[in-house]
């Protein structure tokens, strides 16, 4: 089965708090509510200017 992944703001967060597609069923519900309440300045703080223009 092929891993989806999908390209979001949700999604760039939570792959820059270590997740993977391949992951997805792995991740816990406080991992999941972690990197998608990640406030948007941290988030901006964390991404790479590149991949918020899409």
């Amino acid at each position: 089965m092929q891993a989806i992944d999908f390209p979001s703001l949700a999604g760039l967060a939570m792959r820059r708090l270590g997740w993977s597609p391949d992951m997805f069923w792995a991740a816990t519900p406080a991992d999941m509510r972690m990197a998608l309440g990640t406030g948007a300045s941290q988030l901006r703080a964390a991404l790479k200017p590149d991949e918020l223009e899409a």
